[in-house]
């Protein structure tokens, strides 16, 4: 490689924090979402986030056709740079030949800085071919072009989308439960209940949980302090309408803050009773644009359809 060769540069600001970009562009269910040309499916994705470790991932094509993709790490400071050699791959995680540009250089370096101002976060991504032949340089110069128009037009596909969101969002899920109204209420009031049934109580068993001088019925306050997966926050019941109703506020504040309302329904059917948990609240910019990088139905869906399923399982004991 040339010392006159110059990076391929490509930067972007989102309306997001870093700490957010960052997850969506390192973590695997979130790269599933969006890392992808439209149209292709995601049939492998296996990270190892750390130095010397790889991101081996599969696509197919709309035709049916398999193109796999490795990312070596080479130097990893969350959430601020990421050094990475960017290849074509196989199935089993062998370098190859760009499957329709065969002198495309086999490796590139990958450098992405991740810079959060006033809480938006521009990303810089620098590529370079790494250990290339006279002919491998020659293409990339000759694509530089292209590749940087491709790619800004994806990020910029990214904000479109999530300005066309709506304003506000809601996520719902219901379950029947074989026992009456009273004995869900009683489960679903008593937050120090939840420990039981809640999914949430699950993902960090080290999380820290602290509890108000009521802890069931209006007023009952619960706050916790915990990893990633749970974040930090505080939810506190403003209704508590028995056997019929419980509506409670959520403040989440970290890895993000966002201030929305979760209601549970109980509506007595015979001796049986269905339940509906839902949370609903305003979607600001940055909630949009996460949900251009994953659905979020489907996320915090499957956590009420766990959560839902271990309370019947009590409530029918």
């Amino acid at each position: 490689m040339g010392d006159s060769l110059k990076p391929m540069v490509i930067s972007r600001t989102f309306d997001a924090p870093r700490r957010r970009v960052w997850q969506a562009w390192t973590e695997v269910e979130h790269l599933k979402q969006w890392f992808s040309p439209k149209g292709f499916a995601v049939i492998a994705a296996k990270m190892d986030l750390r130095p010397g470790g790889t991101y081996h991932y599969g696509l197919r094509t709309p035709q049916g056709q398999e193109m796999w993709g490795l990312w070596t790490f080479r130097e990893i400071q969350a959430p601020e740079r990421l050094v990475l050699v960017n290849s074509f791959s196989d199935s089993s995680g062998g370098v190859t030949r760009h499957p329709l540009a065969p002198t495309w250089p086999r490796e590139m370096l990958s450098t992405t800085t991740f810079t959060e101002k006033e809480g938006k976060t521009t990303i810089t991504l620098e590529w370079l071919p790494l250990n290339a032949t006279p002919e491998e340089i020659a293409t990339f110069e000759a694509g530089r072009a292209w590749v940087g128009i491709v790619f800004a037009v994806l990020l910029l596909g990214a904000v479109i989308l999530a300005t066309l969101k709506p304003d506000s969002f809601r996520v719902e899920r219901s379950i029947v439960i074989n026992a009456p109204p009273e004995k869900v209420f009683a489960q679903v009031s008593d937050l120090k209940a939840w420990s039981a049934w809640s999914p949430y109580e699950k993902k960090d068993p080290a999380m820290k949980r602290t509890f108000g001088p009521v802890t069931a019925g209006k007023g009952a306050v619960y706050e916790w302090d915990g990893d990633k997966n749970v974040g930090k926050g505080r939810m506190e019941i403003t209704e508590a309408a028995r056997p019929s109703k419980v509506l409670i506020k959520l403040d989440f504040l970290e890895p993000f803050e966002g201030h929305n309302i979760a209601e549970f329904t109980m509506a007595g059917k015979g001796g049986a009773t269905a339940v509906t948990w839902a949370m609903y609240g305003p979607a600001p910019f940055v909630s949009k644009l996460m949900g251009v990088f994953f659905n979020m139905d489907k996320m915090i869906g499957a956590d009420f359809e766990a959560g839902l399923a271990n309370l019947r399982t009590i409530a029918e004991k």
